[in-house]
């Protein structure tokens, strides 16, 4: 998902009223719905932690199916959840979460164009073995744009940005 991209943010469970009024105002497009409506279209979740909904049960939900999207929880509670990307207090006004929103889903649009990166960089060393040379500039031209935009993505990171894209590689 480029940076600019359209944003699908799907709320789980009964959202409270600053989520209504974010989702009422967002230029993007905003559902609310339960653990089965999650899908590859959706790019930021937004969870409340006093719904029936575990942030851990739907942590475990997104991994097993392969989901890229992001995690935004919204709650009181003290513990830090590994695999959330934003934790917001439960009172977050509707800019808050509008803003957090926009931060998971440059977070999620970033690995997903490093992920590419990293796929066009093995396909090049791929084709520096099999000399075709067209190939070859085709690749390393897309090389040059994914890096273009992992550097746009990231000037507009904050330290726990960096944190939060880099987490996986321990």
């Amino acid at each position: 998902m480029p940076e600019c991209a359209y944003i699908t943010v799907l709320a789980l469970g009964g959202p409270q009223n600053s989520v209504r009024q974010y989702a009422e105002s967002a230029d993007h497009d905003v559902h609310t719905g339960t653990l089965n409506d999650v899908d590859d279209s959706v790019d930021v979740l937004v969870l409340d932690d006093t719904t029936d909904c575990s942030p851990h049960r739907v942590l475990e939900h997104i991994r097993e199916h392969g989901y890229d999207c992001g995690v935004l929880l919204l709650g009181d509670r003290d513990e830090t959840t590994r695999g959330v990307d934003i934790t917001l207090p439960a009172d977050a006004s509707t800019e808050e979460i509008r803003t957090g929103v926009v931060r998971v889903a440059r977070r999620v649009a970033y690995e997903a164009v490093l992920d590419d990166l990293f796929d066009l960089c093995e396909r090049r060393a791929d084709l520096l073995d099999d000399g075709d040379e067209d190939a070859l500039d085709a690749v390393s031209d897309r090389i040059r744009e994914r890096r273009e935009c992992t550097d746009d993505i990231a000037a507009r990171f904050d330290e726990a940005d960096y944190r939060a894209a880099f987490r996986d590689l321990d």
